[in-house]
């Protein structure tokens, strides 16, 4: 939802009880905005100021992208993403005490790196 017009590239989603946090940027800006949305409807609930010190880079697959694929590998849920150290850094949760983190390239959405019971 937050990528859907193409004007705001997502940094990071983590999930919190009955909430989820997104920063997003506009364009290629490090000031950016961190929005509480409603799983259940997407309606942004609070939105603030947040600053980013590393993008994804020119021409990276979007967040929803990477998001798609890490579901497709049926490694549970996924309860955080976020791009750091030039890699999208993704956490799922299968069931209590079966979790997986992903390193994925952001060019071209190969897993790097799978840690976890959950890992496929």
């Amino acid at each position: 939802m937050v990528e859907a017009d193409g004007a705001r590239t997502v940094y990071s989603a983590d999930a919190h009880i009955r909430v989820w946090e997104v920063v997003s940027c506009e364009g290629r800006s490090r000031i950016c905005r961190e929005d509480v949305i409603n799983p259940n409807t997407g309606a942004v609930m609070r939105s603030e100021t947040e600053a980013v010190w590393t993008l994804p880079p020119a021409g990276a697959l979007p967040a929803s992208q990477i998001a798609a694929s890490v579901e497709a590998l049926n490694a549970g849920v996924i309860t955080e993403m976020d791009f750091d150290d030039r890699l999208w850094d993704v956490e799922t949760r299968a069931s209590i005490g079966s979790r997986a983190e992903f390193k994925i390239d952001p060019m071209t959405g190969i897993v790097t790196r799978c840690e976890g019971r959950a890992c496929p």
